[in-house]
């Protein structure tokens, strides 16, 4: 996805919060609010209007906490700004499996001017 897109969101999809500064007055509609660095999956889209601004906005339902329901009579979202797209499960996989890789390699300090050495190369 290039910068100038918007992000496609879909229930299912794996989500990180990047902006968990909400206003106090959340804490008297919601019991449980996401937090940033922390990955949640859409549970529902809906359309609501932000809490603040009374304006209208996409808002989230998560997987991992359900809310009960506002004023309104239905369960708050979280609106889409406050969330990123994560990477997909085989994204994930590849990333841990890199992630070991280098973890296994050794710094040989005395070696090839500080290089990285691999576990099969000997000491």
């Amino acid at each position: 996805m290039n910068s100038d897109s918007l992000p496609v969101w879909q229930v299912g999809q794996k989500v990180i919060c990047v902006d968990d500064s909400f206003p106090r007055a959340i804490l008297d509609w919601c019991d449980y609010i996401p937090r940033a660095g922390h990955v949640y999956t859409i549970r529902a889209i809906q359309l609501g209007y932000d809490g603040v601004t009374r304006l209208p906005s996409l808002g989230f339902l998560l997987e991992e906490f359900v809310n009960p329901p506002s004023s309104l009579g239905c369960e708050a979202g979280f609106d889409q700004t406050r969330f990123a797209t994560w990477l997909d499960t085989a994204s994930e996989a590849k990333q841990d499996l890199a992630h070991n890789i280098v973890m296994s390699w050794r710094f040989e300090p005395g070696t090839h001017n500080g290089a990285f050495v691999s576990p099969s190369q000997p000491k």
